[in-house]
């Protein structure tokens, strides 16, 4: 089989081998430098591709050769998307009315999303930011802002999440995407909403990936 990471030269390529629903390290290889790399596999198993380079977010790809009854040569393109600096919004990532407790909804978006982010990408560090809209007092929005910025790293770090990777920061009412009100002045829910958002940043890359905790009991 033979996989063509986006034309990118030195991708970190990680192979294994799946059984039992166990992932087995196999072989580790870079790219050449038209970013194609050669590979055989072995009939009647299941197996996963795992691309890395830094200044990238890794990707990965299943390949099962059970159903196969002869020899054959595949080609498949993976990309690497770049990362960069902007801030990515985490969707529905819900506290209660005047809590920075997480609700359950956003417990389960959490996990589902930045967390598998984190996890295969065990290189980078992010910027966990809480923001609200111009409600209230400004002083108590950016206090709640903080404070539910660190309960996203507080359930982070209990998923096994270096604390070394994470840096809650609350904004408060002070960094807007949209206005909160209409032209004529009166009130605009849903761009109030859009206020009241979750967003992480990568912000940096550890020289080595750290190895992924435990995960506690709920």
């Amino acid at each position: 089989k033979s996989f063509n990471s986006d034309f990118l030269d030195g991708v970190d390529i990680e192979l294994y081998l799946i059984e039992d629903s166990m992932e087995v390290l196999m072989e580790r290889k870079k790219t050449a430098a038209d970013g194609m790399y050669l590979m055989d596999f072995e009939p009647d198993r299941e197996y996963r591709v795992v691309l890395s380079r830094p200044g990238f977010f890794s990707n990965s790809i299943d390949v099962d050769t059970r159903n196969r009854t002869k020899s054959d040569t595949l080609f498949q393109n993976v990309g690497l998307s770049e990362i960069s600096g902007r801030a990515i919004v985490i969707d529905n990532i819900l506290f209660d009315f005047d809590s920075s407790l997480l609700t359950s909804e956003a417990k389960a978006r959490i996990s589902s999303g930045i967390l598998n982010t984190l996890k295969e990408n065990p290189h980078i560090i992010v910027e966990l930011s809480a923001h609200t809209d111009n409600k209230g007092d400004a002083a108590y929005n950016l206090n709640l802002s903080q404070e539910r910025a660190e309960s996203v790293t507080t359930f982070l770090t209990d998923k096994g999440i270096k604390i070394s990777r994470l840096v809650a920061k609350g904004y408060g009412e002070t960094r807007p995407i949209a206005s909160n009100t209409k032209p004529d002045g009166s009130d605009d829910p849903e761009s109030r909403a859009l206020n009241r958002r979750t967003e992480f940043t990568i912000i940096g890359e550890l020289d080595r990936p750290v190895e992924i905790d435990d995960e506690e009991e709920d």
